[in-house]
């Protein structure tokens, strides 16, 4: 079985590089025809195996922008027409309102299987004026694209059911898999545990926007007098700051480099994810942020339902409240850092998933 995973990206995407990378050299240690990758502009993504690069430079203003996007799908989709005779089915990472991918989807000789990664309607909607018109126009091309696909693959849940139901009037029927984002686990990593004996909490993200819920967070913070430290990694707008506004025990870092993160997330307790999905009309989620705290041996305390199963001691799902917060670190204090990583890798380890996909095609 040939299996080719690929996505067009006009900018870079950290998250999205760390997947594909992960995943391809996943495959190539199991040793599996499973190739990932990513189409681009020229110098948007550093060269690699994962790469194939347009024609064309990344583009340098909106006008340009515009340009750019039409001639990357123009050139992703005739490359993939080309590669279909290398492979037996091909995974897309699904994009928005595409007239490209439908027609794509409508010559292609081989099954082709979109991967969805959000509720992309409710998130679009959430959005300014602009955000809403895309979204009628999802509405359209995309429910055609669904129909069109062979399948599907979904990092959740919430999101196969959502994909599910938007051609549910159809009464099409899709085969259909859950594929969670994984990480690429280091073997006999060093976990070191700086651990002290009041309770450090760590918020990371690149930029906090709302749906991360950060305001919540400190709102609960500020009624709150425990003993604690908060440290919040990530870009922080001033009116998210102003809500603890001289508060010693809250931490706002910045942005910092790997290493720097490396070093603060050793002396905490617990990793937070987001609290307020709800707001892009999401209750599942399934990020790289949470498999990178359980990666280094951090139980993680949230606010979204993930793909762990309940009796998955290490993921909480909760309400942005800081007693709930302190509780259940001090209910983790005495679980050593490997304990955490060895029973997370079932769930977040890369390789395995890749192995589980693979083998669900071949079947």
């Amino acid at each position: 079985m040939r299996i080719l995973h690929s996505a067009a990206m006009l900018s870079f995407s950290p998250g999205i590089y760390k997947q594909m990378s992960w995943e391809n050299k996943s495959a190539l240690k199991l040793g599996i025809d499973f190739s990932s990758k990513i189409f681009c502009p020229i110098d948007v993504y550093p060269e690699g195996d994962i790469v194939e690069f347009s024609s064309f430079q990344k583009p340098k203003n909106i006008v340009d922008k515009f340009i750019c996007w039409i001639k990357l799908r123009l050139e992703y989709f005739n490359w993939l027409m080309d590669q279909q005779k290398n492979f037996d089915i091909i995974l897309l990472r699904y994009s928005v309102h595409d007239p490209f991918l439908l027609k794509f989807l409508k010559e292609t000789k081989i099954p082709v299987y979109l991967v969805h990664h959000t509720l992309e309607l409710p998130e679009l909607n959430s959005f300014n004026t602009i955000g809403k018109i895309r979204a009628f126009l999802e509405g359209s091309i995309g429910n055609k694209c669904i129909a069109h696909s062979y399948g599907l693959i979904c990092v959740t849940n919430e999101i196969k059911e959502f994909e599910l139901e938007r051609i549910s009037l159809n009464k099409i029927e899709k085969p259909s898999y859950i594929y969670p984002n994984g990480i690429l686990l280091e073997d006999n990593r060093i976990l070191n545990d700086n651990r002290g004996n009041i309770p450090e909490l760590l918020f990371l993200a690149s930029y906090f926007f709302d749906w991360h819920g950060l305001d919540l967070l400190l709102k609960s913070v500020q009624k709150d007098n425990s003993e604690f430290i908060l440290h919040v990694i990530g870009k922080v707008d001033d009116w998210q700051k102003d809500i603890v506004k001289g508060d010693p025990r809250v931490v706002f870092h910045g942005l910092k480099t790997t290493h720097e993160i490396q070093s603060i997330s050793e002396k905490c307790w617990l990793g937070l994810s987001s609290f307020s999905l709800d707001r892009k009309g999401m209750q599942e989620a399934c990020t790289l942020k949470v498999r990178e705290y359980l990666s280094i041996g951090l139980p993680v305390y949230s606010g979204h339902k993930d793909v762990f199963p309940t009796n998955f001691e290490y993921y909480y799902f909760g309400e942005a409240n800081i007693k709930s917060i302190l509780s259940y670190a001090e209910k983790m204090r005495g679980t050593n850092r490997i304990t955490v990583e060895r029973e997370a890798n079932e769930y977040i380890s890369k390789e395995k998933l890749v192995m589980n996909l693979y083998n669900y095609f071949n079947k």
